[in-house]
């Protein structure tokens, strides 16, 4: 069997102990790996961010009720959440 120019270079060249074509689906596997986490990531900081503004909007809430309430003069109570 003959064996062709191309086939004799990879039989000679490894990198990292690995054969060219292994070596950069390796890299590829990891790269796409790194997105996902990247992608996680994100998704939880907007997740974190959504809670944060939910939380700001609800404090306001409170907040302006207080205000009214003491505007009308009306005593002071506890503001229940729900």
């Amino acid at each position: 069997m003959e064996k062709t120019l191309l086939n004799q270079m990879e039989l000679s060249t490894t990198i990292g102990g690995m054969n060219p074509m292994d070596y950069m689906s390796s890299i590829i596997e990891r790269n796409d790996n790194d997105m996902i986490t990247i992608e996680k990531g994100k998704l939880s900081i907007s997740v974190l961010q959504q809670m944060n503004n939910r939380s700001r909007i609800i404090l306001d809430a409170y907040k302006y009720q207080l205000k009214k309430n003491e505007l009308e003069g009306a005593p002071k109570q506890e503001v229940k959440e729900g």
